[in-house]
């Protein structure tokens, strides 16, 4: 997974630097860079194609990490941490598997 991730930030750093300065601009609020975020998305999915597999796969997942998130955007590190790392590793887990499963 962190092989993708490089993969995004290399082959899309224009996309995320506008997505990260939407944000701060913003004060962290996600909502008013969906446009910033999309042109992300899309950039990452050219760059990275097994990112839509995970995307399938993965969907439910990516969706509670993102919840636990927004629900804990608050909270402190260590609560953040308690809650949301456990969907962050099944995340994780998910990811390995379809990347192992291309791979095959």
């Amino acid at each position: 997974m962190e092989h993708m991730m490089d993969s995004v930030g290399k082959e899309c750093q224009f996309e995320l630097a506008s997505f990260q300065r939407c944000i701060l601009a913003n004060n962290g609020n996600q909502m008013a860079c969906k446009k910033t975020q999309q042109e992300l998305a899309n950039c990452a999915a050219n760059a990275v194609p097994m990112l839509q597999t995970i995307k399938q796969t993965c969907g439910s997942l990516i969706q509670e990490y993102d919840q636990c998130l927004f629900q804990f955007k608050d909270a402190s590190q260590d609560v953040l941490a308690e809650k949301c790392t456990p969907r962050l590793q099944a995340l994780s887990l998910c990811a390995n598997a379809v990347k192992a499963q291309t791979e095959k």
